[in-house]
């Protein structure tokens, strides 16, 4: 009888310890270069910007201030309008739709009953800015890209409250260039940073810093935890100190060393420990995010077919093929195999 009622504690805190096991987030960020989606012909090297706007653009941020904040990475940028590629913003006047006083009124009662009314008043400015850009080839010809950086939707402006409708008038009279003006100048800030996004998105090579993790055990009496831990304290610095220009062998090394000990894990824990199905599915999804960053998507899609196998959150596993095959696909576009190279310009 003491027999059997030892079976069943040891089974049961079995069942217990296994239910406690529980995967966390351990995240990074990892740096790469990014490689063009529409990849133009290698003969390609430089570029010129090029800004068309009228005066009401122009008094709050001059073309040549424009100009030298719109940046192609991987071509060599040239002052005159003689590159390969030619980059044209173009900006339409901001116009005024309407200009009122909006006034508010709040009230509040004293103890007795009585109600107090607060006015206070606001500047609104309702306007319309809008920007695009154009793509060319050398000497302006064909087109081959454009895009809208600024549509041409209504916008509102408001300012703070005045506690008398004069002293709105006044701001609205005194100030009324200098709003305009810095209303100019955060709408074409945003106009470059989107054309900047999309021109390098389409044809650059920018470095992207990345957020990911990696899942690992964290519970403090899994044989796994201190395990991981130690991996994760050689392991974590290699990740977030990857340059875009060089992926070294010695990084390398590291990051194979990890795969290999999630393989291992793998095989520990067989497809019939249903209990450990978790613990498999983050040594496949962990594999699969370590191959993308060597840039192996052909293999990352194997660890994520292992993943849906395993039959623990498979979503994940799809979301990974589809990030593997849109890398095989940049890949084959830019007749590449890395994301961590040398800019040559």
């Amino acid at each position: 009888m003491k027999k059997l009622l030892l079976t069943a504690i040891i089974s049961l805190s079995t069942i217990v310890f296994a239910q406690k096991v529980d995967l966390d987030r351990f995240n990074f960020q990892t740096k790469y270069r990014d490689l063009p989606h529409n990849p133009l012909d290698s003969t390609f090297s430089t570029y010129n910007v090029r800004v068309e706007a009228p005066y009401s653009i122009t008094r709050a941020i001059d073309d040549e201030s424009i100009k030298s904040r719109v940046i192609l990475q991987g071509f060599k940028k040239e002052q005159y309008l003689n590159g390969d590629l030619g980059i044209v913003l173009m900006f339409d006047d901001l116009i005024i739709k309407s200009t009122n006083i909006k006034e508010s009124v709040s009230t509040k009662k004293n103890k007795d009953g009585t109600e107090t009314k607060t006015y206070s008043y606001m500047v609104e400015i309702d306007y319309v800015v809008s920007g695009r850009s154009y793509v060319n080839t050398k000497m302006g010809s064909p087109l081959i890209k454009s895009f809208t950086l600024l549509n041409s939707s209504t916008q509102s402006y408001s300012s703070t409250s005045f506690s008398k409708r004069s002293d709105a008038s006044r701001f609205l009279e005194n100030n009324k260039t200098s709003v305009l003006n810095n209303l100019v100048r955060d709408h074409v800030t945003a106009a470059i940073n989107e054309a900047n996004r999309k021109i390098n998105y389409e044809y650059g090579y920018p470095e992207r810093v990345e957020n990911s993790f990696l899942w690992l055990s964290d519970h403090r009496k899994h044989p796994e935890t201190v395990i991981v831990e130690a991996l994760w304290s050689k392991l974590k610095p290699v990740l977030s100190n990857l340059s875009p220009n060089n992926l070294s062998d010695d990084e390398k090394s590291e990051i194979m060393a990890a795969i290999s000990y999630f393989d291992e894990v793998k095989i520990k824990y067989p497809e019939d420990d249903k209990r450990e199905a978790k613990l498999r599915y983050g040594s496949f999804y962990n594999n699969a995010r370590l191959y993308l960053i060597l840039y192996m998507p052909e293999k990352a899609i194997e660890e994520a077919n292992g993943l849906i196998a395993n039959d623990y959150d498979t979503k994940d596993g799809e979301k990974l093929k589809e990030e593997a095959q849109e890398l095989i696909d940049l890949f084959n576009k830019n007749n590449s195999h890395s994301r961590h190279f040398i800019l040559s310009n």
